[in-house]
C-alpha cells in the first residue's frame, strides 16, 4: 500500500473538516475540481485506467489528464505520496497546501510528520 498523506483537522475549535467545507474550497481552486462518477490513474507505463469515486472525491490536473488524487472520508482528505514528498513544486503539494490553507488544516503523513509546502 502506499504512503498517505492526510488534510484534516483534528484538534481545531472548529471541529472536523464537513464535506461542504471541502467541496467549497476545491470548488474555488485552480487545477482541482469534484469527480463526478469516475476518473482514472496513470500506471507507469504511461496507461491510464478508471477508478471509482464517491461524493468529495477530488482529481488534479497533472500531466494533461485530471487524475483522481483527494479521496474524501469522514472529516478527512487523503492522498497518495508523490515522489519527491518534499518538493512545495509539485502540483499536488502546491494544490493540497492551498486548501489546508483555507480550511486550516494540517497536512500530515502516515507517520505523523507535518508538511507545510508553501
Amino acid at each position: 500500500m502506499p504512503y498517505e498523506l492526510h488534510l484534516e483537522r483534528e484538534a481545531s475549535p472548529q471541529g472536523p473538516l464537513t464535506r461542504a467545507e471541502w467541496e467549497s474550497a476545491v470548488s474555488s481552486t485552480a487545477g482541482v475540481r469534484l469527480i463526478e462518477g469516475g476518473s482514472t490513474v496513470p500506471l507507469p507505463d504511461g496507461r491510464r485506467v478508471p477508478v471509482p469515486a464517491k461524493p468529495g472525491d477530488a482529481e488534479v490536473w497533472l500531466d494533461d489528464a485530471w487524475t483522481a488524487t483527494f479521496w474524501w472520508h469522514d472529516g478527512r482528505v487523503t492522498f497518495n505520496a508523490v515522489p519527491g514528498i518534499e518538493d512545495p513544486d509539485h502540483p499536488t503539494h502546491r494544490i493540497a497546501a492551498e486548501l489546508a490553507r483555507k480550511l486550516g488544516a494540517t497536512l500530515s503523513g502516515d507517520d505523523g510528520e507535518v508538511h507545510e509546502w508553501t
